[in-house]
């Protein structure tokens, strides 16, 4: 990825409110060549640490995303401006301590590169290319559809077209991080419609609650969370 100089308007982004230290800080996995955006300049799929996966466009304008941030109260949401941090859009703050800087930040994306604003108007770039297939990296993003009636967590691997239920001990709240350690089962959906391991599920477990993502076709009687 080329490292690319700052610009006099990257000098006037050295205050980060609110939403800007978010998009640094929070873990987040941004994908610009898989699924629906793959291909697409200026296009990105954004999965929060909690499963969330939002749909950012670039492409004109403030830019766009599918979250409730943007879309109600149209703002200039947390993931449009990791969207922006990832590619070199707009220039990391030199006074930033990189250190608290999510890790993820530039692993995962093709167009550009992150970069950090120097007071001598030289930029420094933060990532090497990716060395991830697309397929490769796009099984690894999951989203969770819910908590069954034991308390074990389900997360959808699309791109796997895998779902793995994870045992989570002393119980889970939206936004945890799931550990791969955790896995007690995964099951290979095979093709199979999603809602169709959900009505699975919802005979042999029940449902605690379930996602705003979970799909068309699942009509079980669940607590639905936005």
């Amino acid at each position: 990825n080329p490292t690319r100089k700052t610009t006099a308007t990257d000098a006037q982004t050295d205050e980060l409110d609110e939403r800007s230290i978010k998009a640094l800080l929070t873990p987040m996995t941004v994908i610009d060549n898989c699924g629906d955006v793959a291909g697409i300049d200026g296009m990105f799929e954004v999965t929060t640490d909690s499963g969330s996966e939002y749909t950012v466009s670039l492409r004109s304008g403030d830019g766009a995303c599918t979250c409730p941030d943007h879309e109600y109260r149209d703002v200039r949401c947390k993931h449009i401006r990791r969207c922006e941090f990832e590619t070199g859009v707009r220039a990391i703050p030199g006074h930033v301590n990189l250190d608290t800087v999510d890790d993820q930040l530039g692993e995962h994306v093709t167009e550009g590169s992150p970069r950090v604003a120097m007071a001598d108007g030289g930029a420094v770039a933060q990532r090497e290319p990716i060395s991830e297939t697309a397929d490769d990296l796009a099984a690894t993003v999951g989203h969770v559809i819910g908590v069954d009636g034991t308390g074990s967590v389900h997360a959808h691997y699309s791109a796997a077209d895998e779902v793995r239920v994870y045992d989570v001990s002393g119980g889970y709240e939206v936004g945890d991080r799931l550990d791969e350690g955790d896995v007690e089962h995964t099951q290979d959906l095979g093709g199979r419609p999603l809602a169709e391991w959900m009505g699975y599920v919802a005979q042999q477990r029940g449902w605690e609650t379930t996602t705003h993502r979970a799909p068309d076709g699942f009509d079980g009687d669940e607590e639905v969370s936005a």
